[in-house]
C-alpha cells in the first residue's frame, strides 16, 4: 500500500520544523509505515532541504522545488501546483491513493484523481469557508473558499473530518451525502504525552499552546489572569504576536511567552502545568487540547464547537462562556483545589487513551485506505 500525501499549498517540511509541528504531523505516517505496512510519499512545496529531515525508509520526501528556483509570485506558484500531477507523473501513478493534508492544496488531488483514476481522500481539520466567515475575512476570500470547497468536496472519493459538527456542516452547506464524510478525530501518542500520579503532584501554573490569532482569543485569557497570583505560560506565535507582547509588558510580569517549541518538547511543558486553557472562538478538533488532556492537565475551554465536543463539563474539564469573569472564576476554583485538578486530569487522560490514541487512529486510517483502494479497483474492473 502506498499513499501520496499532498501538503498544503506552499507548505514544506522545513516550515513544519520551524513551526515546531514536524513530529506532531509525522507521528501518524511513521506509525502507518512502521506498524501497518504503508509506504508514504510526501509531496511538499519545499526545496532539497526537505529531504534531510525524514529518515524512515518507508517514507519518501518529494520536494516540488528540488533543483528549481522557487517563483517569487504566489500566482505563478499557484498555477504550477495544478501541474504537479504531470510533473511527478511516475510518483502519482505508483501511489494507491492520494490524501490532502488540508483543503488548501487539495486541488492537486482533484487533478490527479481525474488523470490517474486513483481514490482521493480529502482531509479537513476544519471547514475553510466557515472559518473565514467567522474570522470576518473579505468577501472575495470567503466566496473563493466556498467555490474551492464545493469543487473539492464533490470530486473527493471520501472526506475525512474530525468531528460530527463539521460533517453535518458540510452535508448541509455543500449538499454532500453523509456516507461520503468519515469522522476521524485527531490523535496523539499517549506514550509521549503522558502523566503519572507523581507528575500530577508536581504540576503548577496555567498554560496555553496555540497560534496567536483572532480564532484563539488569547486576550480573553490575559484579561482573566490579570492580577492573579499564578504563573502563566503562553506557547505560540502568529499575527497577534506583537500585540500580545505589548499586553504582557503592561503589568503582567507573571506571563511568560515562548515561541517555536518543537512538539515533542511540548510534552514536558504540559506535564509541568496544572491547568491548560483554550479560550477559542471556534475550533475543529484541537490537537493541543488533546495533548494537554493526555498529560493529565485540568483543562478549561470555552463552550464552542470543537471544544465542547471534547470536554464534558466538570467531568473531564471545565467549560465556560466567552467572558473574562467566567474564565477567571473557573481558574480560581482550580487553583484553590489541586484535588479537583487531579480528578479532572485523570479523567481527561483516560478519555484520550480510550478515544484519541495514535495507535487507534493509525489502525482506523489503514482501514480507510484499504476500503478506498479495494472499492476503486472493483470499480475499474467493472465489479461495482
Amino acid at each position: 500500500m502506498k499513499t501520496l500525501l499532498l501538503f498544503s499549498f506552499d507548505m514544506s517540511l522545513t516550515e513544519w520544523v520551524r513551526l515546531g509541528l514536524y513530529n506532531r504531523e509525522m507521528g501518524l505516517y511513521r506509525n502507518l509505515a512502521n506498524e501497518y505496512d504503508v509506504d508514504v510519499d510526501l509531496l511538499t512545496y519545499g526545496m532539497e532541504d526537505d529531504c534531510s529531515f525524514e529518515t524512515n525508509r518507508r517514507i519518501n520526501v518529494i520536494p516540488s522545488y528540488a533543483g528549481r528556483r522557487r517563483p517569487t509570485s504566489v500566482w505563478i506558484r499557484l498555477f504550477a501546483s495544478f501541474l504537479l500531477p504531470i510533473r511527478f507523473a511516475d510518483e502519482f501513478k505508483s501511489a494507491d491513493l492520494y490524501k490532502s493534508n488540508q483543503m488548501s492544496g487539495s486541488w492537486v488531488g482533484v487533478v490527479a484523481k481525474i488523470l490517474y483514476r486513483k481514490p482521493f481522500l480529502l482531509r479537513c481539520g476544519y471547514e475553510l469557508s466557515e472559518a473565514l466567515k467567522l474570522e470576518k475575512a473579505r468577501m472575495w476570500k470567503r466566496i473563493s473558499a466556498w467555490v474551492l470547497s464545493f469543487v473539492c468536496y464533490h470530486f473527493a472519493t471520501q472526506i475525512l473530518v474530525p468531528t460530527d459538527d463539521i460533517k453535518n456542516r458540510i452535508n448541509k452547506k455543500f449538499l454532500i451525502k453523509k456516507a461520503k464524510i468519515n469522522v476521524h478525530p485527531n490523535s496523539v501518542d499517549t506514550r509521549v504525552f503522558s502523566a503519572s500520579p507523581d507528575e500530577l503532584q508536581r504540576k503548577s501554573g496555567i498554560l496555553f499552546v496555540g497560534r496567536l490569532t483572532y480564532q484563539k482569543n488569547i486576550f480573553l485569557l490575559l484579561d482573566a489572569v490579570l492580577d492573579l497570583d499564578v504563573d502563566v505560560t503562553i506557547v505560540g506565535a502568529g499575527e497577534l504576536l506583537k500585540d500580545v507582547k505589548e499586553r504582557i509588558n503592561v503589568g503582567r510580569n507573571n506571563v511568560t511567552l515562548l515561541r517555536d517549541i518543537p512538539n515533542d518538547e511540548l510534552a514536558a511543558i504540559y506535564k509541568e502545568s496544572l491547568i491548560y486553557v483554550l479560550c477559542s472562538r471556534y475550533e475543529g478538533n484541537p490537537k493541543s487540547l488533546i495533548e494537554a488532556m493526555a498529560c493529565g492537565c485540568a483543562v478549561v475551554g470555552t463552550a464552542v464547537s470543537g471544544i465542547k465536543n471534547m470536554i464534558s463539563h466538570e467531568k473531564t474539564g471545565i467549560l465556560v462562556t466567552e467572558d473574562k469573569n467566567a474564565l477567571r472564576q473557573a481558574l480560581l476554583q482550580l487553583i484553590q483545589s489541586r484535588e479537583i485538578c487531579a480528578t479532572l486530569g485523570r479523567a481527561a487522560r483516560e478519555l484520550v487513551v480510550e478515544k484519541f490514541s495514535l495507535s487507534q487512529s493509525s489502525a482506523r486510517e489503514r482501514e480507510i485506505y484499504d476500503t478506498l483502494v479495494s472499492t476503486n479497483r472493483k470499480t475499474l474492473n467493472g465489479d461495482v
